[in-house]
This record gives C-alpha cells, sequence and structure tokens, in this order.
C-alpha cells in the first residue's frame, strides 16, 4: 500500500512532466515576447492552443481534417491555422471548433462529433 507521501511525489513528477512538455511545445511554436499560450484543447488524438493573441496551433491526428490545416495528414509538430482573434477551443474526437471576437464560430474536421455550438453559446473552455 502506498503512503500519501508516495501519491505527491507521483503527482509533483506528473507534474513536472507536465511542465516540461508545455515547455517543449511553445518553443516549438516560436511565439513572440509578448505572446504565450492561455488554452490547450485536447481532442481524441489532436490537440490546439490558443495564444493570448488569438492565434491557434493544432497538431496530432488529421484524418477527419480536425487540425486545420486543409490538409488530412498527421502533424507531429504545431501548425499556425488561417484564424485570428480566437476567444475559446472546443474540441472532439475528430472535429475542432473556435469562437472568434463577435461570437462567430468557426469548424474545422467532423463537425458533428463536436459539440462547439453548445460551447461556444455558452462561451466555456472544454473539451469534449
Amino acid at each position: 500500500m502506498s503512503s500519501p507521501a508516495t501519491f505527491a511525489a507521483a503527482d509533483e513528477s506528473l507534474e513536472v512532466a507536465s511542465l516540461r512538455k508545455l515547455d517543449r511545445i511553445c518553443r516549438k511554436l516560436a511565439l513572440s515576447a509578448n505572446d504565450r499560450i492561455v488554452e490547450i484543447g485536447a481532442g481524441g488524438a489532436h490537440t490546439c492552443a490558443r495564444t493570448k493573441t488569438g492565434s491557434v496551433y493544432c497538431w496530432g491526428d488529421n484524418d477527419h481534417g480536425q487540425v486545420g490545416d486543409g490538409t488530412t495528414t498527421q502533424l507531429n509538430r504545431p501548425v499556425k491555422l488561417d484564424i485570428a482573434h480566437v476567444e475559446k477551443l472546443a474540441l472532439g474526437g475528430f472535429g475542432s471548433c473556435a469562437r472568434v471576437t463577435g461570437g462567430t464560430g468557426s469548424f474545422w474536421g467532423a463537425h458533428q462529433d463536436v459539440p462547439c455550438i453548445t460551447y461556444i453559446q455558452r462561451g466555456q473552455t472544454s473539451s469534449a
């Protein structure tokens, strides 16, 4: 049986590993000094990150176009999407969406897979 100290050490190790992974992702994005990641969404096998300035970067499995780069090629490195002024992200198993300033939505991938309308209308930051 593990003691609470053992669990705390495991949690700390997980936190350190997560921060290292986030640091590697941020370096790959080569963000400007005044920009930073403020939101990360995870889908079934793809990920998107929104920056303070409203840019979106996505990577991962892309067989349904859920990365949003206009292809269906898997991407192992983040790619900046051709979308700006994003306020919220929502990702599903095979699709992604973003709420843009003004309340309009942008959808890519398998749209029916993402309850984007609900998340965008409520203004929630959540992954489906």
